[in-house]
């Protein structure tokens, strides 16, 4: 066991677990290569810092009460992250081609240069009971086009539940050039996605200049299937879902309506 340690200030990685480790209470800081290389049948960390130390999972790995920030995660093995913030990444943050489970957590400020949460080909993914809140993203080049693939990519098989999508917007919109294929801000799929009982909020919705583009267009707010197939269902949407839904059919949804005002 490892408890109450700080790993502080070092060029070539922290640890690597090949065997059953439990970390509690204990700050990687300031770690180049990677804080852990988990290859052991079992990895838990509790109530641990991670700040610009990220952590690469090969084999089984369980994360509790703890904060992730300026620091990745790639996983190719087994991961559960319960109740977790991470937050403040430049780049890629997380990267799923194993089974990952993220609930009761908060996703937020970061900057996805392209993503911010890919599940690749091979990945599992479920994110439930989250928040995803002020995470940016930039256009990225798509089969020779210029779009959003979103804060969350999903090439895989991926279920998001109960989850609360916020004020997720992209940093370089321009009005004028706009996109040159629409994507998506906050979810771009092309695998095998179940989305329900979510609740987009604070979207701000993407319009071009009267004078713009002969090519321009804009990105939709919340999902676009672009080749996989969705099930995309009672979501709480702030905004009517054919301005934030793109190629798949929300039979089922809710859209808040407030006809009186009453001063308290």
């Amino acid at each position: 066991n490892i408890i109450n340690t700080t790993f502080q200030s070092i060029n070539n990685g922290a640890i690597y677990n090949n065997k059953n480790l439990n970390i509690i209470n204990t700050t990687f800081q300031s770690i180049n290569n990677g804080a852990i290389y988990n290859n052991g049948n079992q990895l838990t960390i509790e109530n641990s810092l991670f700040d610009s130390a990220s952590l690469n999972n090969k084999k089984y790995c369980q994360i509790y009460n703890s904060t992730i920030t300026k620091s990745s995660i790639s996983n190719e093995g087994e991961i559960i992250i319960n109740n977790t913030t991470i937050s403040k990444y430049n780049g890629l943050v997380v990267s799923n081609s194993g089974t990952m489970t993220i609930t009761h957590s908060q996703i937020f400020n970061n900057n996805g240069d392209g993503n911010v949460i890919l599940n690749n080909e091979n990945g599992k993914f479920l994110l439930e009971k989250s928040i995803i809140k002020e995470n940016t993203i930039k256009q990225k080049s798509a089969y020779g086009w210029l779009t959003y693939l979103g804060v969350i990519k999903n090439n895989g098989d991926m279920e998001i539940t109960g989850c609360i999508f916020d004020n997720n917007q992209a940093s370089d919109w321009d009005s004028f050039f706009g996109v040159m294929q629409s994507g998506s801000i906050n979810i771009y799929n092309i695998g095998k996605l179940i989305v329900r009982y979510n609740y987009l909020i604070n979207t701000q919705y993407y319009t071009l200049d009267e004078f713009h583009g002969s090519t321009s267009t804009v990105p939709i707010m919340f999902l676009l299937n672009a080749g996989g197939t969705s099930d995309v269902n009672y979501n709480f949407l702030c905004l009517d879902p054919n301005t934030v839904i793109k190629n798949t059919d929300p039979n089922y949804y809710f859209i808040p309506s407030f006809n009186d005002y009453i001063p308290v």
